[in-house]
């Protein structure tokens, strides 16, 4: 996973959220996790992201020398038979470097469409203890998130 992040260059998710979308609490749950084998070594790794209409492509990743076998697709494939199966409806592809991107191109292979949407996020330790970390350091703590417009985090609460 790492060396594809680097590969093309996209952020690498922290070790932490990956191991614990893998836990066994999680897994089934909130999660699902898919791997390619051949002649008995992993070559692809799908972890998707889900709730009950959705289902989000969150880490996918293949060796160098098994790309041309496509085991992504294949795993795709496989998940989306089971997002069919448990009646979620709507494949998220999540973001893309940029639309120049191989990661972009790849996507729109498989007729995705561009939209927006919203992440909803639940606080257990308070929207005003988020807000009391100020926007620099909410920044740094988590880098992969942002929270829009920062101002009108503590009007939020309660919502």
């Amino acid at each position: 996973y790492a060396k594809n992040c680097q590969d093309r260059c996209i952020p690498l998710k922290p070790k932490k959220c990956l191991e614990m979308l893998v836990r066994p609490e999680v897994l089934g749950k909130h999660s699902a996790a898919y791997f390619a084998v051949q002649d008995g070594r992993v070559i692809g790794g799908l972890i998707n992201l889900f709730s009950a209409t959705t289902v989000s492509y969150y880490v996918p990743c293949a060796t160098d020398e098994a790309r041309t076998a496509q085991p992504i697709s294949v795993l795709i494939d496989e998940a989306c038979r089971h997002m069919r199966e448990s009646g979620r409806r709507i494949w998220n592809w999540e973001s893309s470097p940029d639309r120049d991107s191989g990661v972009y191109r790849f996507k729109k292979k498989w007729n995705a469409r561009e939209g927006m949407y919203r992440i909803y996020v639940w606080c257990p330790c308070g929207v005003e203890n988020i807000a009391a970390l100020g926007r620099d350091r909410l920044a740094n703590e988590f880098p992969y998130f942002y929270v829009y417009p920062y101002d009108r985090l503590l009007a939020l609460e309660g919502r």
